[in-house]
């Protein structure tokens, strides 16, 4: 398995996942978020999905020209996230059919 330490930030999970923020990532207001809301209790904004980063084409806002532009500063959901060389090649098919459709 490929730890965080060698991602090869080919992207390929930015265009397939939508990436929720913690409470702390919300609240400090760096990150585009998908949706705009006046509620302020996280816990509502959560269960609603108004967490959720910014998607452009089907892609993370922060992802130009194939690589994270955030690497270093992205949120927690997405230095958790691991990937393998068979998780990599699920992922892009899925990513092909998606735009077949």
């Amino acid at each position: 398995l490929l730890t965080m330490k060698e991602c090869k930030q080919c992207g390929t999970c930015c265009k397939i996942f939508y990436i929720p923020l913690t409470e702390e990532e919300f609240n400090n207001g760096r990150f585009m978020l998908e949706l705009e809301s006046d509620v302020e209790e996280f816990g509502v904004i959560e269960e609603n999905g108004l967490n959720i980063l910014k998607r452009v084409n089907g892609e993370c806002v922060y992802l130009k020209d194939g690589r994270c532009t955030i690497h270093e500063t992205k949120p927690l959901y997405c230095t958790k996230f691991t990937c393998d060389e068979e998780k990599h090649d699920r992922m892009n098919e899925a990513i092909r059919n998606a735009r077949r459709t």
